[in-house]
C-alpha cells in the first residue's frame, strides 16, 4: 500500500535481483470512486560486470578431456577456459573462433575448441583471452595444427557469454 498526493502521483521503490522481465500489478483505489487496475513491466539487464558475477556463481570445473569427449554433458552449465585464438570461422551465420586452451610449452597451443561469438568481442588471431563458456553439445573438425598428436580431431563446440582479459 502507497499513498498518492492529491494528483495521484506516487512512488514505489522495486528490487528486482534477476535479469529479464518482472510484471506488477497495480490497483488505485480512492474511497468512492472505481478502483483501477495496470500491470507494469520492468525489465532488468545486468550490466557486463553483474553477469559475469552472476555466471561465475555457478562455475563448474571442467577437464579439456571430459569436454571434448561428452560434450552434451555440459550444455546449460558454466565453465571457462583460458586460451589463445588461433582461427576465426563462421558458424551458423554468427562468428565464431578456434581456441586452444593448452599451452603445453612455450609457444605451442593445443586443444582446439571452437567457441561461437557475439560479434561484440575484440578478438584477433593471436589474442590470449579467459573465456566464459557454455557447451553447445556438438563437436566440429578441427586440423591436426592444433592437436598434440597432428592428427584431425572434433574440437568441442562452446558458446561464450563472457570474453575478458583479451591480451
Amino acid at each position: 500500500n502507497v499513498k498518492a498526493n492529491k494528483a495521484g502521483a506516487f512512488s514505489v521503490r522495486l528490487y528486482v535481483g534477476d535479469e529479464g522481465e518482472t510484471t506488477f500489478s497495480l490497483r488505485a483505489r480512492v474511497n468512492g470512486m472505481k478502483e483501477s487496475y495496470a500491470d507494469v513491466t520492468v525489465e532488468r539487464v545486468f550490466t557486463e560486470r553483474e553477469g559475469l558475477a552472476r555466471f561465475r556463481e555457478k562455475l563448474i570445473g571442467v577437464a579439456y578431456k571430459a569436454l571434448a569427449n561428452e560434450p552434451q554433458k555440459f550444455v546449460e552449465r558454466n565453465f571457462s577456459f583460458r586460451g589463445k585464438v588461433m582461427e576465426f570461422a563462421d558458424y551458423n551465420g554468427s562468428p565464431c573462433a578456434l581456441i586452444c586452451v593448452n599451452n603445453a610449452a612455450v609457444g605451442v597451443w593445443n586443444q582446439p575448441v571452437w567457441v561461437v561469438l557475439t560479434g561484440d568481442e575484440a578478438l584477433a588471431e593471436g589474442n590470449v583471452a579467459t573465456f566464459y563458456l557454455n557447451s553447445e553439445g556438438i563437436t566440429l573438425p578441427a586440423a591436426g595444427a592444433y592437436t598434440e598428436d597432428g592428427q584431425e580431431t572434433e574440437a568441442p563446440v562452446t558458446r561464450a557469454k563472457f570474453v575478458t582479459e583479451i591480451k
